[in-house]
């Protein structure tokens, strides 16, 4: 024990030990900033104070993250010099990323300014401000910067190497034989263990953590405002009572003493020292500084954006299993369905009702109009006869102002974080369908290269011989995108949505229930096939019957509206320079955007999609063949009722008359018809033109020997697809669908050509259709082509139908119908298409 008591009089007399150097340091100014600290980042005091180090050691050493001296000579260093005090040598674009984040996280909570006081009456003196809270010291700034970019260090990191990835096995994909280069394979290799180790699994928890973690601060921020806009309605109307207050002190005193006080400040004539309701002794309140939970609410989205790309890079050329894709899908139902149904997380994405759920009152405050007019006045007489000189005060709702109402929407949208939340969402779905694409080559993580099929999905590979007949390997999936699965619907609060993971997963099934051929190719309509006619739909699922029942359930669920209305503009923007081919060229610095990654997913599913409806016989119809089957049924209903009503009279029964005919249609519950599909294929080929040319068929052909007796030469070129072909014989047979078919030739003519420098585009093509150089199905007497002569004739019927000053009964043709003189054989001269 004496060794001992020596070791502790030795340690007690030893002053430069580093850490009763670090003692020393934490002065009460540096306590007061680690606590700062800790509270602002929602830091433990250990964590905080480990922060202020590692700033404090930042700043010692000129920018870098060593330093040659002890913590407790940097700490202390730091507290002679900074003592919160503005930094006159500080460069505020240090600051950049921090401020980016605080007014990202501010957008949808300030976007409404506080009432202001009323200016009717003079400002009180002892009313002061509410006091401002001290700009934070350089060490505290640097410490925050440091804080967010150590946090986003590892999600950049994995960001990046699976970017990398993706380019080599875009390289290792182009290889047929399957023989792969070093460099490449060691990519793979390299990264292989991050999926075995369950990289998918934690990215989605990730994201659901961090979507929690969102809602919490998103709650409390909403709760904050709420409180300074009490507070500070509360302060105008008590500063409003105090100049009330103050000029009826004035009045009395100037009545008691025969004039007006001569004391200033508004003071009485007894030496008053303040008016009734002022209180001198007012402080100043500081309002709590939200700054960093802004910023922590727009980082934490920040990153949650950044682990949903990652998702979908994995899913774009990696395969992925069943699991991983299930837990993707319920990611997407309960980001959707928000914490408000059981299971979900966030807030949610609103309903699509405008005048019911999810959106501000369409009416403002109530005011009440005083009863001045005679009908008013004799309707309240009538109703109080008692009171007949009353003035009656009526509440009268008021529509507000459309713009206030779509701001005030939109800051509920952004409050809410839902914009974020859908770009999100719109993210997963694009990542499930990479990872359901059954045209891809997607890399295995046990071989550390392409599948042994090729091209394929190994969730249903293509060949018989190598899959199950039970197909069992798909029941995760199954299970939650069974459109006869009433329960998995109940789970949904946005159908449409979960309607749109239908397309994919269809897609997948096609190989089991059609043959499987491109949407450019050709082929004649399939007849339809009975479960049991391939031994592959055999087991514990109908994979035809599940096949039909998603094709025509995501139009029910109207998700080819949201596809084009929300999804697609929530993918963001197109790239400057970028090009559908070079998409995969993602070095370090090149401009190609996640955009031209989503976009191409997004095409070649709808492409694929057109095709099967085409090849199934599952095209929907149009809008005006809908309406007027609801209106016929709604005609066979009333007359149901009738006869139902004749015969009660008959029988002596009572019968309610209802004059009120047929029930009119409800055009809310139209599903998705032609018209929606193909505004779905214009949408993506405005979006992207270079993604038109998906919805071509692309030939080979072979030219002719030249005179010099050299080889032919293989060309591509564009010719009608199957969809093209199909629209318009039903164009010819249907009018109402003229207009969706001038519609598609209008985006088929924004693609390019196949080959470079390739003059026979996709305008060009087009022309030549329309001005009848070339057909688009075989020439037929029954069929008559739509030219330019047509069109013409329809714009000049259309100019005269709106003009007033025509009179000509004449003109009143329809002139979209083709003319019973026009016929087939009718040779075009170079101008007969533009002038008739």
């Amino acid at each position: 024990s004496d060794d001992v008591d020596d070791d502790v009089d030795d340690d007690a007399d030893d002053d430069d030990t580093p850490r009763r150097r670090q003692a020393r340091a934490v002065t009460p100014h540096i306590a007061r900033e680690v606590l700062r600290l800790s509270d602002e980042l929602h830091l433990g005091e250990t964590e905080a104070l480990a922060l202020y180090v590692a700033a404090c050691a930042l700043q010692a050493g000129g920018g870098s993250h060593g330093h040659d001296g002890e913590d407790g000579d940097v700490m202390a260093t730091e507290s002679e010099g900074d003592d919160g005090r503005e930094d006159d040598d500080y460069d505020d674009d240090d600051d950049g990323f921090v401020q980016m984040l605080i007014e990202g996280g501010m957008v949808g909570f300030r976007t409404q300014s506080p009432p202001e006081p009323s200016t009717s009456q003079p400002p009180q003196f002892p009313s002061q401000p509410p006091a401002e809270s001290p700009r934070p010291s350089r060490t505290l700034r640097t410490a925050r910067r440091l804080f967010f970019r150590e946090r986003s260090a590892l999600l950049s990191a994995i960001h990046e190497v699976i970017r990398h990835r993706v380019e080599a096995a875009d390289r290792a994909g182009r290889q047929n034989d399957g023989r792969h280069g070093g460099d490449r394979e060691a990519m793979l290799v390299a990264t292989d263990p991050l999926l075995k180790a369950g990289l998918v699994t934690n990215l989605i928890k990730t994201i659901r953590e961090l979507t929690a973690s969102m809602e919490g601060l998103a709650r409390g921020l909403r709760a904050e405002e709420e409180e300074r806009r009490r507070r500070r309605s509360a302060a105008a109307a008590n500063a409003n009572a105090n100049a009330n207050s103050n000029a009826a002190w004035n009045n009395a005193n100037s009545n008691v003493a025969g004039g007006p006080s001569s004391s200033t400040g508004g003071f009485g004539g007894f030496g008053t020292s303040h008016p009734v309701g002022t209180d001198s002794t007012t402080t100043p309140s500081v309002e709590k500084n939200l700054d960093m939970e802004y910023a922590l609410l727009s980082f934490a989205g920040m990153q949650r954006h950044i682990a949903a790309e990652c998702l979908f890079y994995l899913a774009y050329h990696a395969q992925l299993t069943a699991e991983e894709v299930a837990s993707t899908i319920d990611l997407i139902r309960d980001l959707t369905n928000g914490s408000d149904v059981a299971g979900g997380v966030g807030g949610g994405l609103p309903r699509l009702d405008p005048l019911v759920e999810d959106v501000p009152p369409v009416y403002g405050e109530v005011p009440m109009m005083t009863a001045t007019t005679p009908s008013v006045q004799g309707f309240m007489s009538q109703q109080h006869p008692q009171q007949p000189w009353q003035t009656w005060n009526v509440p009268v709702p008021k529509l507000k102002d459309p713009k206030e109402w779509e701001e005030e929407w939109i800051a509920n949208l952004w409050g809410k974080g839902q914009p974020s939340l859908l770009q999100c969402v719109s993210t997963l779905i694009m990542t499930v369908m990479c990872a359901l694409d059954a045209r891809q080559v997607l890399m295995d993580r046990e071989t550390h290269g392409p599948n042994s099929f090729g091209a394929g999905n190994a969730l249903l590979p293509p060949h018989s011989d190598t899959s199950d007949p039970s197909m069992n390997g798909l029941q995760p999936i199954h299970t939650r995108l069974d459109p006869e699965n009433k329960d998995t619907e109940r789970q949904w609060k946005r159908c449409d949505i979960w309607g749109v993971l239908f397309l994919p997963y269809a897609l997948l099934l096609r190989n089991s229930v059609v043959p499987l051929t491109s949407p450019r190719g050709s082929g004649s309509v399939p007849s339809p096939l009975s479960p049991d006619a391939n031994p592959r739909t055999r087991g514990t699922m109908d994979a035809a019957k599940t096949f039909t029942d998603c094709l025509t359930a995501a139009s029910q669920y109207k998700s080819l509206t949201f596809a084009r209305l929300s999804l697609l503009p929530s993918l963001g923007l197109p790239s400057t320079r970028s090009h559908h081919k070079d998409v995969v060229s993602m070095g370090r610095g090149d401009d190609v955007s996640i955009f031209d990654f989503y976009i191409s997913v997004l095409a070649e599913c709808t492409a694929q999609f057109m095709d099967v409806l085409c090849a199934s016989g599952n095209l929907p119809i149009t809008q005006q063949m809908w309406f007027d089957e609801e209106n016929n049924t709604a005609q066979v209903e009333w007359k149901r009722v009738e006869e139902k009503n004749y015969y009660d009279v008959l029988w002596g029964k009572t019968v309610v008359e209802d004059a009120s005919g047929p029930r009119e249609v409800d055009i809310l519950d139209r599903p998705d018809c032609l018209e929606d599909v193909f505004a779905l294929v214009s949408s993506v080929c405005s979006a992207s033109p270079e993604s038109s040319k998906a919805f071509w068929k692309i030939v080979e052909e072979e030219l002719e020997l030249t005179e010099d007796g050299s080889s032919p030469v293989t060309t591509f070129r564009l010719a009608p697809s199957r969809c093209m072909r199909l629209l318009e014989t039903k164009r010819s047979d249907n009018d109402s669908t003229l207009l969706v078919f001038l519609s598609f030739l209008a985006s088929l003519a924004l693609s390019d050509g196949v080959e470079e420098n390739d003059t026979d585009n996709g305008a060009s093509m087009v022309h030549s259709f329309l001005s009848g150089e070339k057909s688009i199905n075989a020439p037929s007497d029954r069929h008559a082509p739509f030219t330019w002569s047509n069109a013409i004739s329809a714009i000049r019927w259309y100019a005269e139908e709106l003009s007033p000053e025509v009179k000509d009964e004449g003109s009143k043709r329809d002139r979209l119908r083709r003319s019973p003189t026009t016929t087939t054989d009718t040779v075009p001269t170079p101008t007969s298409y533009y002038y008739g």
